[in-house]
Formats: C-alpha cells, sequence, structure tokens
C-alpha cells in the first residue's frame, strides 16, 4: 500500500459582532474499537508507521496507504495505475483468474513481505511495511471494516452524529451567541422530532467562548480531543479566523469546520473550513470590481484612494485584495481623522474602510468638497466596517457598498441585530442538516465534504441563497448598493 481580547464591531446597518501534536484519543476507548481506531490513524497517515516503508529498497518515511488506496479502500485509478480494492469482501474474493487471500495471514504477507495472491510478487508502488506486532493488529482490525457500515467514524453512531458550536455564551457578545444557539436547538430539534436524518439524532451541544477569539480557538482544539464526545463537526461558530494550532487539529482529525459565523481576514486554503459570511478580502475585491465597472471611467483613470483603520491585519488584507493590475491605488499613510483631508488631492474614487462614524464624517466632507468641483466623485465601503449609507443625504457622489449577504427581507426592510443573529444561526443548522441528508447514510468525513462542494443555490429560507463549492468556502455571495445621485434609491445589484 501506497501510500475567534474582545471582538471588533461589524456593521450592517446594525451592530454586527464577530469573533475575529495529535492526542491519542483512541487509546482512552475500549478495545476493539480502539485497535480498528489506531489502524485508522496508520492507514490515514494520522499516526506514522514505527519504521519507514521501503520501496525497491528506498526508505518511503510519511508514507500512507490512503495515499493509493483512497479513503474507503476501493478500486480506483491513481496516477495511471489500476489499485485493486483492499475492502476485506475483496480481498477474500478471487481475481484475475486467482483465489482471493485465504486469511488474515495471508493480507500480512502482502503487506509486509510484498507476497500477492497465490505467492506471486506484488509490483511498484507497492512498498513493504516494516509493521511492529502491535501494527499488525491494528491495521488488519481496520481493513476488516473499511468501506462498511461498521468503519467507526468519530462523533457518528448508528443512532447518532455529534456536532458542536463555539459561540460567547458569556461576556460582550453574550446575546449575539445566545441568539444563535436559541435558533440553532429549535432547528435541530425540529429535525429530530422528525426522526433525524437517516434515523440519526443530531447531538448538537454550544461551548461558550466568552467573547475572546483565543479563548474560541482553545475551547474548540479541546472538544477535539476530548475522547468521551469526539464532534463529527463544527457546526456555526463564530470563530471565524482560527488560530493555526485550531487549523493544524483540524486538518489532522479532518473535522470539518461548517457554516462558520463572522466574517474572516481571507478566503480560506484550507479545505475543512467554510463560511456563510465573505471574507474581508473577497469583499474588497468585488467592491473594487464593482468600483471599476460603475466609477473608474467616469472619473478617468485617475486613482483610488483608500483610507483604511488601524489594523494591520486590515491593511495587509487590502493590499492583497484589491486588483492593482486593473485599478491604481493610491494607499493613505495613515489613518484618516475625522475632520482632516485625505492625502493627494483625491480626485478619483475613494475606497474607504471606516468606522460608521468616521465614514458620517467622511460623506460630509466629501459633499462640502463636490460644491467647489472638486473631489471624488465616487465613494465605496464595506457595510461590515462602515455601515450602510443613510437613507437622506444632500450631495452628487456616487456610492457603492459591499454588502456580505443578499437581501433577506423584502421591500427594503431589514432585520435588526438580534433577528439577524437568529436567522444566521438558523441558516447555519439548515446548511448542515442538508449536507448531511445528501451524503447518504453511509457517513464519513470524505462524503459530507462531497456533499457540501456540491451544494448549488440551497435556499434555506426565500430569497437567500447558499452556494459552496471547491472553490467557494463561502456560501452568501457579495451583493452591492448602488446610488447614483441624492434622489435615487437605493438598489442592490447582485
Amino acid at each position: 500500500m501506497n501510500t475567534r481580547r474582545s471582538c471588533p464591531a461589524w456593521v450592517l446597518g446594525f451592530l454586527w459582532c464577530a469573533l475575529t501534536p495529535v492526542h491519542a484519543w483512541a487509546d482512552a476507548l475500549p478495545d476493539p474499537d480502539a485497535q480498528v481506531l489506531a489502524g485508522r490513524a496508520l492507514y490515514r497517515g494520522d499516526k506514522q508507521f514505527a519504521q519507514a516503508s521501503r520501496l525497491q529498497g528506498v526508505a518511503m518515511p510519511g508514507a500512507a496507504c490512503r495515499q493509493c488506496h483512497g479513503p474507503r479502500g476501493e478500486a480506483r485509478s491513481e496516477a495511471g495505475i489500476q489499485v485493486p480494492s483492499i475492502q476485506w469482501a475483496s480481498l477474500m474474493q478471487g481475481r484475475d483468474a486467482r483465489a482471493g487471500y485465504r486469511s488474515a495471514q495471508g493480507v500480512l504477507r502482502a503487506i509486509v513481505h510484498g507476497e500477492g495472491r497465490q505467492g506471486r510478487a506484488l509490483q511498484a508502488p507497492m512498498p513493504q511495511f516494516r509493521l511492529t506486532a502491535q501494527e499488525q493488529a491494528s491495521l488488519l482490525a481496520y481493513l476488516k471494516v473499511i468501506g462498511t457500515d461498521a468503519e467507526p467514524v468519530p462523533g457518528v453512531s448508528a443512532r447518532s452524529v455529534s456536532v458542536v458550536s463555539i459561540l460567547p455564551l458569556s461576556g460582550p457578545q453574550a446575546d449575539a451567541g445566545r441568539r444563535v444557539r436559541e435558533a440553532m436547538a429549535a432547528r435541530f430539534d425540529a429535525i429530530n422530532a422528525l426522526g433525524g436524518v437517516f434515523g440519526r439524532r443530531i447531538d448538537w451541544r454550544a461551548l461558550d467562548s466568552a467573547s475572546s477569539a483565543a479563548r474560541a480557538s482553545k475551547v474548540a482544539r479541546a472538544a477535539l480531543q476530548d475522547s468521551r464526545s469526539v464532534p463529527f463537526a463544527l457546526v456555526g461558530s463564530l470563530l471565524p479566523d482560527p488560530d493555526e494550532a485550531l487549523r493544524l487539529s483540524l486538518k489532522q482529525r479532518g473535522v470539518p469546520m461548517v457554516a462558520t459565523l463572522g466574517v474572516a481576514q481571507r478566503e480560506p486554503a484550507q479545505p475543512e473550513l467554510t463560511y456563510l459570511l465573505p471574507s474581508l478580502e473577497a469583499q474588497l475585491r468585488d467592491l473594487a470590481a464593482e468600483m471599476d465597472r460603475r466609477c473608474v471611467v467616469k472619473a478617468g483613470d485617475e486613482p483610488i484612494l483608500v483610507l483604511h483603520p488601524p489594523h494591520a491585519h486590515s491593511i495587509d488584507t487590502m493590499r492583497e485584495a484589491l486588483p492593482r493590475s486593473r485599478l491604481q491605488v493610491v494607499e493613505a499613510t495613515g489613518v484618516w481623522a475625522p475632520g482632516a483631508e485625505p492625502r493627494t488631492a483625491a480626485t478619483g474614487p475613494v475606497i474607504a474602510l471606516l468606522a460608521q462614524a468616521q465614514m458620517a464624517q467622511l460623506r460630509a466632507q466629501l459633499s462640502e468638497r463636490l460644491k467647489a468641483s472638486s473631489g471624488p466623485g465616487c465613494l465605496g465601503s464595506l457595510a461590515v466596517l462602515s455601515g450602510r449609507p443613510p437613507p437622506d443625504r444632500s450631495g452628487r457622489y456616487a456610492e457603492v457598498v459591499a454588502l456580505p449577504m443578499p437581501p433577506v427581507i423584502q421591500d427594503g426592510a431589514q432585520p435588526d441585530g438580534a433577528a439577524l443573529w437568529s436567522l444566521l444561526g438558523d441558516t447555519a443548522a439548515r446548511v448542515f442538516a442538508e449536507v448531511l441528508a445528501r451524503s447518504g447514510r453511509a457517513l464519513d468525513v470524505e462524503r459530507f465534504s462531497q456533499a457540501l462542494d456540491g451544494l448549488r443555490h440551497f435556499q434555506p429560507v426565500p430569497g437567500l441563497s447558499v452556494s459552496f463549492g471547491p472553490q467557494q468556502r463561502h456560501g452568501f455571495d457579495v451583493t452591492y448598493l448602488w446610488r447614483e445621485n441624492a434622489h435615487e434609491p437605493l438598489h442592490t445589484n447582485p
């Protein structure tokens, strides 16, 4: 075999607040489960073999069975080579006019000595593994159940699937956390009352992060290491930016973070991470493209001035997100102070990444400058940082506001902060349940991830569409508010 201190305030017309080594848990389980799980860790590469495998005399440290045989041991093609099934039923059956393996010892000889069916030598790229007695027993125990309903999946049993949410249930953001918790609990209770998903209850619990990003990651890591109740997934957590230790733990254990709430700084590259709301990076990128389409042509080829808050990570995100190949960007040398003139003449558009109070003063200043026929003709901002523009204003500049989610209430009405958190919590629960149903009865992380990546235009509530894919790790699309002048109403442009 080959191998989230207090969080910042994100505003969307109302207060928006978001929290910005493998442990041998199998050893605590009773036999034979511990042996099967130990074999699973060896097979998947979560635990290294005591000695490196060898291929034609060359050591191959880090080789894992999953690399060639896949997550379920099914027959497949790998790098142009046909890899046979190693599920136990297939091993015991004949193939290519050759009898099946007669016993577990025959399978072991293939793994250790490269001796295949009827004593024929196995060819490259099949290495030979120098297994300890414990590794032999563990690997054989796992091969007997891989690809079957008997295969153990952390957090999954015949009657339940265990999930956890990390939420601020105490501290400054406790109200938001409680709203999310209540909505998710109500949704999962309703699903369980109807029999669950494929007969499995969703066994859900919320853990308190106390409104601290650092504590949120720590609590999540502890949940993953709890041998008594290992979760299948983290769902709807207010944890937009996991720390590196949590990212590593998620990767090693293959635990997905599903429909995470809050706004991350950057788009996640890690496949285990998915969000409901697009990152600041995605919002900035789409805002710049929308301003290029609507504003830059009118303003000529003049540069875009960027006014930003005093957070180094936000500045770095802005630099990476703005498409400098298409737009000439002039970055402010420091934080814009209310009442101060922006650096440079600033006769082109402005992207303002400011707090809501600063935005009100900036809008007033821009209106005054336009009376003298000088100043930016177009202003862009992110609603999660700067809020929505006021419904009534004077001035002639155009304005583009990027929103992190589609409109969910018709006729321009917007939910208040409490209703928003309830909506997000309910949406996260609905998304998880939908993906769970699409994964099928034989549930594992691979099938779940495939179903999540295939979720397109799912509407948990009318008018609110959620889509995920291998290249799209946030469920909501960025939308826009556009106003041409003071007499036009706001328009939403997907």
